[in-house]
């Protein structure tokens, strides 16, 4: 009986302290002017940023492959561009944040670029590319904003870029719409 009493005290004593823990973590450490204690949901979304812009850079990339018009081939070209500075500015957070980021692997980035020629090898008109180039986009979109939507208390820079990218993928979007 004794232990029993004991033990609904200390269990009472721990349920106190994680109350105590849930306030302290409640209140983002990136507001106060000191270094988060825990980098998981930055480097998540870090990886996010870095996968989600890789794969459109090589999607990208696989559809210039196929592309005959010229301009089309340039307007291209500048989002390969873009979505390589994401890739770029992500590793550089996450060095500041004293981690590397992992590198998705390549099977699914195979899996990606077999499914594009594929569905080029049939019809490669702009019209098709732009269309596949929007779905591409539109799945990234989610994902990412998926990813924002359930990582709390993530660096504002780290943040900034993941808003930066979903705005550009957005953007990429309307700009395929008119060649639809």
């Amino acid at each position: 009986m004794e232990r029993e009493k004991n033990s609904t005290t200390e269990s009472g004593a721990s349920k106190k302290t994680s109350k105590k823990e849930n306030k302290r973590t409640k209140k983002s450490c990136w507001s106060q002017n000191a270094e988060c204690p825990n980098n998981v949901n930055t480097i998540k979304l870090l990886n996010n940023i870095k996968n989600n812009a890789t794969m459109a850079k090589r999607a990208t990339e696989t559809v210039i492959e196929n592309v005959d018009n010229k301009k089309f081939a340039d307007i291209l070209k500048e989002q390969v561009i873009k979505y390589d500075d994401f890739v770029r500015r992500a590793d550089k957070l996450a060095r500041g944040t004293g981690t590397l980021l992992e590198e998705k692997g390549g099977l699914s980035q195979f899996f990606t670029k077999t499914n594009i020629k594929m569905k080029l090898m049939t019809d490669n008109s702009i019209s098709k590319i732009a269309e596949l180039m929007i779905i591409g986009n539109t799945m990234g979109v989610i994902d990412l904003g998926k990813t924002m939507r359930h990582t709390p208390d993530v660096n504002p820079d780290t943040m900034n870029l993941a808003r930066e990218l979903l705005m550009y993928e957005e953007d990429a979007i309307e700009a395929m719409k008119f060649h639809l």
